[in-house]
């Protein structure tokens, strides 16, 4: 059957499994929007191409399908590239569909052209650069497979925009995604070693969303505290006995510090080890390790192990449990009461401190949030100081449900993907906590919320600064230098978003505001929260002191004098 190649990329996208598309209309991608007005999923506009890329991911994230977007060439490629490079170091499978010039012309220097499969190359998992029509419903299949199959991430449609106009042959077979063979052997040594601990500890990341019933069983047969990465949260909620937070080293909690310092086996389940889940590679578990990924690269990579496996986290998972659930059941009743009692003292002390009547205290806000929020709200932050220091007192409880940029880290990623969340799942909670940073990059996809009436609540944490820019350039230079933002008048942008405004100015206030917020239907809410940071949180105590040790001798010299010079005479 023929058929254009517009139809044959929109029904190619639906077949996949594409929910919704995020991007922008323009020249080159004209016949692919006449052709959207039609689809069966949803199409989205955004302000901006980095909020169309952001979105994508964040689908991919809370719904566990695939995510898409699309662009202009050139400056609209170049836009979504951020959310691209975050799709790739968080691992959320994309589609990103992206109109080349064309290539039914001889001429050259076209508008917005540039060599686009080469750009985009260390941001994607693989471009696929499609030369006639007869390609395009091959090419989604391609893109879909390579996307979701082993360590997800995003994957690239480069398509010369002639090709959606001319006509061409549509047969479309879905993909089939494989898993890796588990090793037997492997497996045996490793569910021997952790049967066979005395005190075993489980740190999972989130490729293991797939089988939380297994991974809860394990834990409570082996009675093994559970960590997760920061991206894993909700593998195990967050109130279970043997649930311990992110991280497990200086970084964490002190109840993770605590529970983990003696185990003498750690079964590591889809993480990698790396720079932001380990504070700058300060996690050093004191026990041995057995890593298990269905990325064989990562495998042993900044960390020894005694055992790797190559494996899909919910093959092995259940696996496990399977081969374990028959053998005695460990007693973790003290384990369990130092676990609660750690986090009750880790609360207690938060509350405990004198209330801000000029200022909210972060951590007090974020308990608050969690007490008011339904069980199964979706909190998404931005990268900054809240992300370590707030969002970690709101509990997440359920997998999908705790979104932030992790390795790649990207300002500006949070209200986008609130937004995202929000329009994935209608009529259920959406909350982010957003530094004033990072909202100043992207808050205006507040408009995308209003325009399609989801109401996810924006909590901006204005202090005026980048502040953790700002505190980390206090202890390495005695000053800070430029962080300090210009401070808008939330009010007047929420009014010209289409957002209900919310202001909390105190501790005191909290509560009502909070209960405003969360009470509001049909529109995104912008909540201005005022901030005031005091201290380093535990996590980038922990990194700035790994970092000042593994500073020369002669650097450290040098910049001690620098710092006390100035500490001493100002300037």
């Amino acid at each position: 059957m023929k058929t254009t190649g517009a139809k044959i990329l929109v029904d190619a996208l639906h077949r996949v499994g594409v929910e919704r598309i995020f991007g922008i209309p323009g020249s080159q991608n004209l016949e692919l929007y006449d052709e959207l007005r039609d689809a069966k999923f949803e199409v989205i506009l955004v302000t901006h191409e980095v909020g169309a890329s952001f979105m994508a991911d964040a689908t991919a994230r809370c719904t566990g399908k695939i995510g898409a977007f699309t662009t202009v060439p050139g400056p609209g490629m170049t836009n979504a590239f951020t959310g691209m490079g975050e799709a790739l170091l968080d691992s959320a499978p994309i589609i990103a569909i992206i109109p080349d010039v064309r290539n039914d012309i001889n001429e050259t220097y076209q508008l917005h052209e540039i060599a686009q499969c080469k750009a985009a190359e260390p941001l994607v998992k693989i471009a696929i650069d499609l030369n006639s029509a007869n390609e395009i419903a091959g090419a989604v299949a391609k893109a879909y497979k390579v996307a979701k199959e082993g360590d997800p991430g995003p994957a690239m449609i480069n398509m010369p925009y002639n090709l959606l106009i001319e006509s061409a042959e549509y047969n479309f077979q879905m993909p089939v995604i494989e898993k890796p063979q588990m090793d037997a052997a492997a497996f045996d040594v490793i569910r021997s070693a952790v049967v066979g601990a005395s005190n075993p500890g489980i740190y999972v990341g989130q490729g293991v969303f797939g089988a939380t019933d297994a991974l809860r069983n394990i834990a409570e047969q082996l009675g093994a505290p559970v960590a997760t990465t920061i991206c894993g949260r909700g593998a195990i909620a967050e109130d279970h006995p043997l649930a311990v937070g992110f991280g497990f080293g200086p970084q964490g909690t002190k109840t993770a510090e605590e529970a983990f310092a003696k185990c003498d086996v750690i079964l590591a389940v889809s993480c990698r080890f790396g720079e932001v889940a380990t504070a700058s590679y300060c996690m050093k578990p004191k026990g041995k390790v057995y890593h298990v990924d269905i990325d064989p690269q990562v495998l042993g990579q900044n960390i020894k192990c005694e055992k790797t496996l190559h494996a899909d986290a919910t093959d092995f998972l259940e696996k496990l449990w399977t081969s374990i659930k028959d053998s005695p059941r460990k007693n973790s009743d003290a384990l369990q009461q130092k676990i609660a009692a750690g986090k009750k003292a880790e609360r207690d002390e938060i509350l405990s401190a004198p209330m801000l009547e000029k200022g909210v205290n972060p951590q007090r806000f974020a308990l608050k949030l969690r007490e008011k929020a339904a069980r199964n709200a979706i909190m998404v932050t931005d990268s900054g100081h809240h992300q370590f220091i707030a969002t970690p007192d709101f509990a997440i409880y359920e997998p999908r449900s705790f979104l932030t940029p992790a390795d790649y880290q990207s300002m500006g990623y949070g209200v986008p993907a609130l937004v995202a969340c929000a329009l994935a799942h209608r009529g259920r909670q959406t909350i982010g906590i957003i530094g004033d940073g990072g909202f100043l990059m992207t808050g205006f996809e507040l408009i995308t919320a209003s325009r399609n009436e989801v109401n996810p609540v924006c909590c901006v944490f204005n202090d005026g600064k980048l502040d953790l820019i700002s505190k980390q350039q206090g202890k390495a230079y005695g000053r800070d230098s430029l962080v300090k933002l210009h401070q808008p008048d939330y009010e007047g942008l929420a009014r010209g978003f289409g957002a209900e405004y919310v202001a909390i100015e105190s501790d005191a206030g909290s509560d009502a505001g909070i209960e405003k917020a969360l009470a509001v239907k049909g529109k995104p809410v912008l909540v201005d929260v005022h901030i005031v940071y005091k201290g380093l949180p535990r996590f980038m105590k922990a990194a700035l002191s790994v970092n000042i040790k593994r500073t020369p001798l002669g650097q450290k010299w040098r910049f001690g004098k620098r710092l006390i010079k100035r500490l001493i005479f100002g300037g």
